[in-house]
């Protein structure tokens, strides 16, 4: 129960918008054209609807939730995803596979924080819920996926701040950008503790033909 709540508590401000079928459906305004079939996810969300007004402890319904978290994901539709996510946690954790439902909280928050223009991109609450993760599941098969997302968040941020620094100190506001380089300082010590990509070997880089990518 503290898990659920903890990441609810996390995740809730970035989902205040409440799903019903009939805003499913306008979503996207251009979706308003009767003529133009609707997708298989759709379809999916509209069954995953009728099932639970029919009957809400149906037992197809927790791994059903998980799957489209899953596949609205795949589609870059994050926030559908997210809130697959907390009808899971928050109606069916006692079903187990919690560490599932925070890895694609946490997977869908950092996707969409990647293609995010906001000044205020979400990196702090993305670091929160990776060490939360760490703590309450040490030995889940998604560690690795969540630890490099979190690493990856940290690499972002630091860049973020260092450009904004750079910027700053080229049109000679001084204390702006000490405030942006100070902002980095907790972030050198993590920076240089994550692994590098390996650098592709010569010998890789022979077996490449000049048809290779035709």
């Amino acid at each position: 129960m503290r898990s659920l709540l903890k990441f609810l508590l996390l995740i809730t401000p970035l989902m205040a918008v409440q799903f019903t079928k009939s805003n499913l459906d306008i979503l996207d305004e251009d979706t308003k054209d009767k003529k133009k079939p609707k997708t298989q996810l759709e379809l999916a969300d509209e069954k995953f609807l009728s099932i639970r007004q029919r009957n809400s402890e149906d037992k197809v319904l927790p791994s059903y939730t998980l799957e489209l978290a899953q596949k609205h994901i795949n589609v870059q539709e994050y926030i559908l995803a997210q809130y697959y996510v907390k009808v899971y946690l928050r109606d069916y954790s006692a079903y187990g596979h919690l560490d599932k439902a925070w890895f694609l909280g946490i997977e869908s928050l950092f996707l969409k924080l990647k293609i995010s223009e906001s000044q205020d991109n979400g990196v702090e609450e993305i670091l929160k819920l990776c060490d939360s993760f760490a703590y309450e599941f040490p030995k889940s098969i998604y560690t690795k996926e969540v630890k490099n997302i979190e690493n990856q968040s940290i690499l972002i941020e630091y860049d973020r701040n260092n450009d904004i620094a750079n910027y700053y100190e080229k049109i000679g506001k001084t204390k702006a950008a000490a405030f942006y380089r100070s902002k980095n300082a907790s972030y050198t010590q993590k920076v240089s503790k994550i692994p590098k990509a390996p650098k592709m070997k010569k010998s890789n880089l022979d077996l490449l033909s000049d048809d290779t990518f035709d």
